[in-house]
């Protein structure tokens, strides 16, 4: 009776473990970032730092008919990329001073592509510092998209591979991160007092950061629609500012003595017309008896993803 018994049980748990459905091979990109990404790590990371093994697709000459699919002229930047022998390819068309990438995938490589789906849950278009990463990860073609700007002090990844004739479920990235500020360019009349005035510019640089991330939380955005009428512009001495960044918007003023004499210390947002700085910009003058002013250093300091601070994975 008892050997019947255990006999039912093993044929009941073989039949349930038989009517079980396959499970699927873990997504060896997500899997990876699991493994691999931890809160205190450094944040600004690659998939190269994370997967040695991801290959990025390079950029080949477009098949003759790529056009039908995706129109070009004159004021676009038609590019074309090969993931996948035979299978797969992403015709991908850049435009204007943002640099939205617009990306198609097809098949075919022979001359006669045809369109393929696009992966659910990604953008066709990102545009400025975020960017769609075409390649393959262990010889399977992937496509992440890598926002940068998902907040003030955040970023978020989206990325699917082309596995079995579909893509798969998209895996989300999101962490936010702390900042450090690095010295870029700085220029300094040569009779000033410049180590002082360095030290001082990092120091008020620090406190705005400080006092945004007080206003502004890691996700949210910042509000640069308002830029004001009061422009300084930052005085060159020497190298010019990275990608030319002279004018200053929301500028903060105060004044210091330094070895005897008094200087104006201006600290605010950089920007070029719509395009805006990630970082900051001090002014420094020089104030006469009378009130006058006269340049005689500026300093630019970027923003840099720091360390992660808080992180989630999905799937």
């Amino acid at each position: 009776m008892a050997d019947r018994l255990i006999r039912r049980a093993v044929g009941v748990l073989l039949f349930c473990a038989m009517a079980q459905p396959a499970r699927s091979a873990p997504d060896p990109l997500c899997g990876a970032l699991h493994r691999t990404l931890l809160p205190g790590k450094g944040a600004d990371w690659r998939l190269k730092d994370i997967l040695p093994d991801a290959v990025e697709a390079s950029e080949t000459p477009a098949p003759a008919d790529a056009a039908r699919l995706m129109p070009d002229d004159s004021s676009f930047t038609l590019r074309y990329y090969h993931l996948a022998e035979g299978k797969l390819g992403a015709l991908q068309r850049v435009a204007g001073t943002l640099h939205c990438a617009e990306t198609r995938f097809v098949s075919g490589n022979d001359g006669h592509l045809q369109p393929m789906p696009y992966p659910t849950g990604i953008r066709k278009s990102p545009c400025w510092d975020d960017t769609l990463w075409l390649g393959r990860v262990r010889g399977v073609p992937y496509v992440v998209e890598d926002e940068r700007g998902a907040g003030d002090r955040a970023r978020a990844l989206r990325a699917s591979g082309w596995r079995n004739g579909r893509w798969t479920p998209v895996c989300h990235v999101k962490e936010s991160y702390a900042v450090r500020l690095e010295a870029e360019t700085s220029g300094c009349r040569a009779d000033a007092p410049c180590n002082e005035l360095a030290r001082t510019a990092l120091e008020l640089a620090r406190a705005a950061q400080r006092d945004r991330e007080h206003r502004i939380g890691p996700w949210q955005q910042d509000r640069t629609d308002n830029f004001g009428t009061n422009h300084p512009t930052l005085p060159v001495f020497g190298a010019p500012p990275t990608n030319g960044y002279t004018t200053m918007y929301a500028p903060v003023f105060s004044d210091r003595a330094i070895d005897g004499q008094r200087y104006r210390m201006t600290v605010g947002g950089g920007m070029i017309g719509w395009r805006i700085y990630p970082g900051w910009l001090v002014r420094v003058t020089q104030l006469d008896a009378d009130g006058h002013e006269t340049p005689v250093a500026g300093y630019q300091f970027a923003r840099r993803p720091d360390t992660i601070t808080s992180l989630t994975i999905a799937p």
